[in-house]
């Protein structure tokens, strides 16, 4: 089976699938599959450190107009001074 492959490789193309090809292929494959694994582990890792800190949701519209209306009433109170 093999020793057709190469037949046709040789004929078709003109050259050999070689043995160094055959590592870098493989080499290729692991470093791929190991950037996936790795990315779904850090995945995994946020979305438990973020269930586990319980995130508070922060309403910005709100809290900057009660900052501005304390703003407001503190230079309202020194200007009358």
């Amino acid at each position: 089976m093999i020793r057709k492959i190469l037949e046709f490789l040789e004929k078709k193309y003109g050259a050999y699938y070689t043995l160094e090809a055959a590592w870098m292929f493989g080499l290729t494959l692991v470093v791929f599959f190991s950037i996936i694994f790795l990315s779904f582990n850090l995945y995994h890792e946020t979305v438990s450190e973020i269930k586990r800190i319980q995130p508070v949701q922060i309403n910005a519209v709100k809290e900057f107009r009660e900052i501005n209306a304390v703003r407001d009433i503190a230079e309202a109170v020194t200007e009358r001074n």
